[in-house]
C-alpha cells in the first residue's frame, strides 16, 4: 500500500497530532462554535430541515456527533482531507476559493480558519469524550448606563466544568432585543441610538446565554419637573425606573379620557351616554375606584375576559363541535364570573378529566391532541415560557434543553382520550429521540427524578406550577393583566420569558406578582391595584 494512502488512514483515524503536539482538539468545543458563529448551522443555511445542497449540519449545533459525522464521513469522504488539509473542500468553500452560495465565511489565513485547517489535519478528531463542557457564560459588564450614539465593547467569559475560565468574545454570537434603542455587532460592540429606554443583549456560546442590560437615558434638562403623586407601590417602582432615564411623566388624565379608558380596558365596550354623563357630574373623590368596583361586578366583566382566555385556552368550535366547545367556554366564563383565584382556575385546567361534554376544560386536551402539544401551550399560557423549539435542539436564546422540553411533554404522555371521555393513569414512556433515553417527567429548571412518579403526573405538575414559590406562575399572569391594561408587557411579548428577554422593570414584576400571590391569585384585586395607580391614570397626551 503507498505510504500516502497509509499517513491518510492513520490521519482520520486521528491516531497522529504531529500538526500540532500542543493542541488537544475537540469538536464540540472548538469546531461547533464556529460552525454557530458563521451562521453555517443556521436554520437558513445548513441547519435547516433538508440541509443545503446535500450538506446538513444540526441546526444550531445541537447534535455534535452528527456535525461531525456528516463532515467527515458524508459524500464520500470529499469534505475532508488530513493529507492536505488546506485542500479540504470545506476550507476551500468557506473561504470563497471554490463557489459557495454563502460566500465567504472566513478568510483563509485567519485565526479561524487555522483552527479548523489543524483540527483536519490531525485527523479531524471528535476528541475526549470527557474532555470538559461549557458550564454557564458571562458578560462583563452586566449593566451600564450609556448615553445616547455611544458604544460599548462587551467580554465573554465561558466557564467549563473544571472551572476553567476563556475568554470566547470572538465565537460567541449576540443579539439585541431592541434595534430601535441599540444595535450590537457580530464582534459584540454595543452602539446606542437616539431613543432613551432599556435595552437587553443576549451572547449565547455552545447552548449557554448570557445577557447585558444598557440603561438609555434622555439627555439632561435643567427644565424644573414638579414632583408627580403616588397613589401606591406601582408609581414608585415605576417614578425610580424613569428617575434613571431622565423622563417625567404626563399628568393625570381628566375624566373623560379615564372613563372611555377603563371601559374599554375592564368590559370592552364603551359607556352609553347617559353612564357618562352621570360619572362626569359626580364629584365623589373616589368616584373612579367605584367605577373600577361597579365594572369589575358586571356581566360584561366576564364575558370580555372569557373571551381573551378562550382564544389562549383554545377554545375551537370547527375542531370540537358546538356542544363540547359551549362546555369549555361555559367553564372559562363561570370561572370569571365567580372571581375564581387563577391558581384554582389553572389547577382545574390541568388535572380535568372526565366526560367531555360535562367537563370543560377536558376539552383543551381535545383541542391540543398530542402530549408534546399539551405540554407547550400550557407552559406558553400558564408560565409564559415557550418551549416547543427545545423539541429538536436546544433553545437558541434560553437555557432549556431537549430533555428539559421532554421532561414537560412527560407529565402529559399518559393522557389518553376514548371517544368522550378524558382518562390518565400510570404508564406512558417519554424518550428523548436524539439519545434514545428514558426521560422522566420533571418541571422547568427542576432536576430529573430516577423514575417517573405513579398516578395523574399532571396532579403534581399543578402542584409545582401553582405554588406561590413558582418563578414563573404568578409573574406571567401579573404580566399578562398588566399588558392588557397598560398596552405593553413589562415582559415583552408576554409569552416569552426567558433569561435573554428581561423586564424592563423587574423589581415592579416581582412586587406585581407577590401582590398576587399575597391577594390568593385574586383577578379582581389585582385589577384595582392596577388601575388605582397614577401610572394607569396618565394622560397619554404628551409632556415637554
Amino acid at each position: 500500500m503507498p505510504r500516502l494512502v497509509v499517513l491518510g488512514m492513520l490521519l482520520l483515524a486521528g491516531d497522529l497530532h504531529a500538526a500540532d503536539p500542543t493542541r488537544a482538539f475537540h469538536f464540540e468545543n472548538d469546531i461547533e462554535p464556529l460552525l454557530s458563529r458563521y451562521n453555517c448551522n443556521s436554520s437558513g443555511c445548513h441547519g435547516k430541515a433538508e440541509g443545503q445542497n446535500g450538506f446538513k449540519l444540526s441546526v444550531f449545533g445541537y447534535d455534535p456527533a452528527a456535525d461531525r459525522a456528516a463532515l467527515v464521513k458524508e459524500d464520500r469522504g470529499r469534505r475532508i482531507l488530513p493529507t492536505a488539509p488546506e485542500q479540504s473542500l470545506l476550507l476551500r468553500k468557506v473561504s470563497g476559493q471554490v463557489a459557495h452560495g454563502g460566500g465567504i465565511r472566513i478568510r483563509a489565513g485567519t485565526e479561524d480558519y487555522e483552527i479548523i485547517r489543524k483540527w483536519i489535519a490531525i485527523g479531524a478528531p471528535f476528541g475526549d469524550p470527557n474532555a470538559p463542557r461549557v458550564a454557564a457564560l458571562r458578560i462583563e459588564p452586566e449593566e451600564k448606563i450609556l448615553a445616547m450614539h455611544s458604544g460599548q465593547q462587551l467580554r465573554v467569559v465561558a466557564r467549563f466544568s473544571d472551572d476553567r475560565e476563556t475568554d470566547v468574545t470572538r465565537h460567541a454570537k449576540f443579539q439585541s432585543n431592541n434595534e430601535g434603542l441599540a444595535l450590537v455587532s457580530a464582534n459584540g460592540l454595543v452602539n446606542t441610538l437616539d431613543s432613551p429606554g432599556d435595552v437587553a443583549v443576549m451572547a449565547s456560546f455552545l447552548g449557554q446565554v448570557a445577557t447585558f442590560r444598557a440603561i438609555v437615558p434622555l439627555p439632561l434638562n435643567n427644565a424644573k419637573r414638579q414632583a408627580a403623586p403616588q397613589f401606591n407601590f406601582i408609581d414608585k417602582l415605576v417614578d425610580q425606573k424613569l428617575a434613571k432615564l431622565n423622563i417625567a411623566p404626563s399628568g393625570l388624565c381628566d375624566d373623560a379620557e379615564f372613563l372611555r379608558r377603563i371601559y374599554l380596558d375592564t368590559i370592552g365596550t364603551l359607556p352609553t351616554a347617559s353612564e357618562a354623563r352621570r360619572f362626569l357630574a359626580d364629584t365623589n373623590k373616589g368616584k373612579r375606584a367605584k367605577l373600577v368596583e361597579d365594572l369589575l361586578k358586571r356581566s360584561e366583566f366576564a364575558d370580555y375576559w372569557a373571551l381573551k382566555w378562550a382564544d389562549l385556552l383554545r377554545v375551537d368550535r370547527q375542531a370540537l363541535g358546538h356542544q363540547r366547545a359551549y362546555a369549555y367556554y361555559k367553564w372559562i366564563r363561570d370561572s370569571f364570573a365567580d372571581n375564581k383565584p387563577l391558581d384554582r382556575f389553572a389547577r382545574e385546567l390541568l388535572t380535568a378529566e372526565g366526560p367531555a361534554n360535562e367537563v370543560g376544560p377536558v376539552n383543551f386536551y381535545r383541542v391540543a391532541g398530542k402530549p408534546g402539544e399539551m405540554a407547550s401551550s400550557l407552559s406558553q399560557v400558564l408560565l409564559g415560557v415557550r418551549i416547543a423549539c427545545a423539541e429538536c435542539h436546544h433553545h437558541p436564546f434560553d437555557r432549556w434543553s431537549q430533555n428539559d422540553y421532554y421532561g414537560m411533554v412527560s407529565f402529559f404522555t399518559p393522557v389518553r382520550v376514548h371517544g368522550e371521555l378524558l382518562v390518565t393513569g400510570d404508564g406512558g414512556i417519554t424518550t428523548n429521540p436524539r439519545t434514545n433515553e428514558k426521560v422522566f417527567a420533571h418541571a422547568l429548571g427542576q432536576s430529573m427524578p430516577k423514575n417517573d412518579q405513579t398516578g395523574d403526573r399532571r396532579a403534581a405538575f399543578a402542584d409545582w406550577a401553582t405554588s406561590p414559590d413558582n418563578p414563573f406562575f404568578a409573574r406571567n399572569l401579573a404580566n399578562r393583566v398588566w399588558s392588557h391594561f397598560l398596552g405593553r408587557g413589562l415582559v415583552e411579548p408576554v409569552d416569552d420569558v426567558r433569561a435573554t428577554n428581561p423586564p424592563t422593570n423587574l423589581e415592579l414584576l416581582d412586587a406585581l406578582a407577590k401582590h398576587l400571590t399575597d391577594a390568593r391569585f385574586d383577578l379582581r384585586q389585582l385589577i384595582r391595584t392596577i388601575t388605582a395607580s397614577r401610572v394607569y391614570q396618565t394622560s397619554s397626551k404628551p409632556n415637554a
